[in-house]
């Protein structure tokens, strides 16, 4: 991650050196008047005057006008700075500042040479034709109310959705982010004269720094990096004037020192911008190339106490630089980013409402379905019952008819309160399989002698049917598991054999083992006392029969909840045994599949882990 990290931050630094390069680059290109030089008419849209001569009590320098024929050519000085009015003098004459802005100063006209002097704070001097110099102004007031419309918009815009959605806190600290550069575009807005007061001065020096933190803060955040909570608590929006003051006084004590300060912290907001970027936060190069951009694009006002580009600034990148347009990138990469994010969170509503759609079609289906299934349940335990209880009334009514039938009828009540009474056992077990509330007594228990006794109390009713029921058992094999209810698993698989088996056919019971599959995980009981011991492999238990096999459509389902074979050879029984079965198995952490063809016998296959 912090290779990663790394890469991308001097990825992203090389971009913001290559558009420096380029500023630096347009820059230089931009017209200068040199000491002594002569004003054509290419440099009447606005041109540097450069190579003050050191004066007297200030500075000067001398020009000749080119006046363009039969058009009344009028021009003016622009001053970048208004820290204190400067004092400036043409051929000896003191100008005064135009009445509607201060920073400029019309030139006599008619004048071929002009010969200027500078007294007072040292600023970058501007000429240029007043009517260009006057449309400057105008595209740049137009540009600037136009970046306000934009600030405005997306202040609006993020409040909206802060307001829809407050959880997401990043859009909080992006609408106070861009009520910043709101307020600041107001102020640039309002009146020169109060922009060049005391407190304007303060305004304007600590602003850029306050809004690096502010940025630096903001990215923090959309990086959900966590911070030590002394740097957390000094980036609160609370502590963010007393970085303005620092800034000031840091502007006051050692100028150059507050671009440093610039670089750095907008070298921060890279960084983190570039490790959300790292961590393939999907949308974190939006961001990113927002503060690329906006740093790129700001040279002129990161490096200004630097003397290489505060004497040097051509009047194009001057007005740029006063226009702010360069926060306007930023904004909306970051929004494009927010967008991106609810669109995402709101696909990912979509998505997750459609699967509830699917979850609960796929419910209704199922309760249609366990509906069905409970209404045919229903019917055939019905079925099942009404013939027992024919039989039991019919048997009464002949017992009160003639008493003396009593010991012919009396083990037809007794078969049938039986089955009456085993019908009752396994509808009572599915319901509290059902809710999981069958509690088993889990202990190391013999499989090896749970089958053999099985089949041992089996082979009367084998004998009776005419079937060979036979047992090949591997002694000594263990399973975790409730002795009854093992019982129950395989009386119920061999009772069907039996049943299903026709006269002089075979059942089998046979076992082996089955070693731990590659790569998988050792199987654990929850219930076992020493959760450590790992599963040495598997036994498999095979109920095999020499009957008519099953049919495919039933295959499906017979372990299914509530299903009832249509075989035509059904016997006394509720139909309950495979699926109590099944779930029995599961509660061991076993599995139990059939193999089965028409014709050919079926054979049941419990497959249960094993224990030392």
């Amino acid at each position: 991650m912090k290779r990663r990290t790394g890469t991308i931050f001097l990825l992203s630094c090389l971009c913001v050196a290559a558009l420096w390069v380029t500023f630096f680059v347009l820059n230089a290109a931009q017209p200068v008047l040199e000491n002594g030089q002569v004003l054509s008419r290419e440099l009447y849209w606005g041109s540097r005057l450069n190579g003050w001569q050191e004066a007297e009590g200030g500075w000067s320098f001398t020009l000749s006008v080119e006046r363009a024929p039969e058009t009344e050519t009028s021009f003016s000085l622009w001053v970048s700075r208004l820290t204190q009015a400067p004092q400036i003098f043409c051929n000896g004459i003191p100008l005064k500042p135009a009445a509607d802005c201060p920073q400029e100063y019309p030139l006599p006209d008619q004048e071929d040479s002009l010969h200027l002097f500078l007294a007072g704070p040292s600023c970058n001097v501007y000429i240029a034709n007043r009517a260009h110099l006057a449309q400057w102004l105008r595209l740049k007031g137009q540009a600037t109310w136009a970046t306000v419309a934009a600030m405005v918009v997306l202040a609006v815009y993020a409040l909206v959705l802060y307001g829809s959605k407050p959880s997401e806190k990043y859009l909080l600290d992006f609408l106070l982010y861009q009520s910043l550069l709101l307020l600041w575009e107001v102020f640039r807005v309002m009146p020169e004269v109060w922009q060049n007061s005391y407190l304007g001065l303060v305004i304007g020096r600590s602003f850029t720094p306050l809004v690096a933190i502010a940025s630096l803060k903001y990215c923090l955040r959309l990086s959900e990096r966590s911070l030590p909570p002394p740097l957390e608590a000094c980036l609160r929006w609370s502590c963010l004037p007393l970085w303005a003051a620092a800034a000031y006084i840091i502007s006051q004590t050692v100028p150059p020192l507050r671009a440093v300060a610039n670089v750095l912290l907008y070298s921060l907001c890279i960084g983190a911008l570039s490790y959300t970027a790292a961590k393939k936060i999907r949308g974190a190069l939006w961001p990113l190339s927002g503060m690329i951009l906006r740093v790129g694009l700001s040279p002129s006002i990161l490096l200004l106490p630097f003397s290489f580009v505060s004497t040097r600034e051509s009047l194009l990148f001057y007005f740029l630089r006063n226009v702010h347009f360069i926060d306007i990138p930023l904004s909306l990469a970051i929004m494009v980013f927010v967008n991106q994010k609810f669109a995402r969170q709101f696909d990912e509503s979509e998505r997750l409402a459609r699967h509830l759609d699917e979850l609960a079609a796929q419910r209704t289906e199922r309760l249609k379905q366990l509906q069905a299934e409970r209404q045919s349940m229903i019917m055939n335990i019905t079925h099942d019952l009404r013939t027992p209880l024919f039989v039991m009334r019919s048997c009464l009514e002949t017992l009160e008819a003639n008493a003396d039938s009593l010991p012919a009828m009396l083990p037809i009540l007794k078969e049938r309160s039986s089955f009456v009474s085993s019908l009752t056992e396994d509808l009572f077990l599915l319901v509290k399989l059902q809710e999981g509330k069958l509690i088993l007594s889990f202990q190391r228990e013999c499989l090896s002698e749970v089958l053999q006794k099985l089949v041992t109390s089996l082979e009367l009713q084998a004998r009776q049917k005419g079937i060979r029921l036979s047992a090949e058992v591997i002694p000594q094999l263990y399973v975790w598991g409730d002795e009854i209810r093992l019982q129950q698993i395989f009386q119920n698989l061999i009772s069907n054999a039996l049943h299903y088996t026709p006269e002089d056919g075979t059942v089998s019971v046979q076992m082996r083992v089955e070693g731990r599959p590659d790569g998988a995980e050792a199987v654990r009981s929850a219930s076992r006392t020493d959760a450590s011991e790992e599963v040495p492999g598997f036994v498999i238990v095979s109920v095999c029969d020499s009957g008519k096999g099953i049919s495919d459509a039933d295959a499906e389902h017979i372990f299914d909840r509530y299903f009832y074979t249509k075989s035509d050879n059904k016997h006394d029984s509720s139909g309950l045994g495979l699926s109590i079965a099944r779930e029995l198995t599961l509660l061991h952490h076993g599995d139990i599949r059939v193999r089965s063809e028409p014709g050919q016998g079926s054979e049941f296959l419990v497959r249960l882990p094993l224990v030392d």
